[in-house]
């Protein structure tokens, strides 16, 4: 078992990000919608629609200006050094299997993205059930 990143990494990252409780606020403000928002998100995962699951996992920081820095510490940055250490692997001829949280995945900079734009081919496997 290899680490794409620390829990000493992790937690420095969590405890440095700027302490203005914007996302606190946030999250608290949704708690009402937070029942129904993880059915979709949970649902969206079981489909494998990559798309819904952008919508409801990223999207709604990157359409509030002041949670981009939020977006870029918490993922952007991660994603870029996690593909980095990804790509190590894929120049081994032994077989990895890779765990991220699913928002890591998502998008033009998600791990899919940032593979796929160094000519790697990405499958999505469908659940046939």
């Amino acid at each position: 078992i290899y680490a794409l990143e620390t829990i000493q990494q992790q937690l420095s990252m969590l405890f440095s990000m700027p302490d203005d409780n914007r996302y606190l606020q946030y999250t608290l403000l949704e708690l009402e919608n937070l029942e129904n928002a993880m059915d979709n998100i949970v649902s969206s995962w079981k489909t494998g629609d990559a798309v819904l699951m952008y919508q409801l996992l990223i999207e709604p920081y990157e359409t509030l200006g002041y949670f981009k820095p939020f977006l870029r510490r918490l993922f952007y940055n991660r994603n870029l050094k996690m593909a980095s250490a990804i790509r190590k692997y894929l120049k081994t001829d032994q077989t990895y299997f890779v765990v991220v949280g699913a928002g890591h995945l998502l998008g033009d900079k998600g791990l899919i993205g940032l593979l796929s734009k160094r000519n790697y081919t990405i499958n999505q496997i469908q659940n046939e059930n």
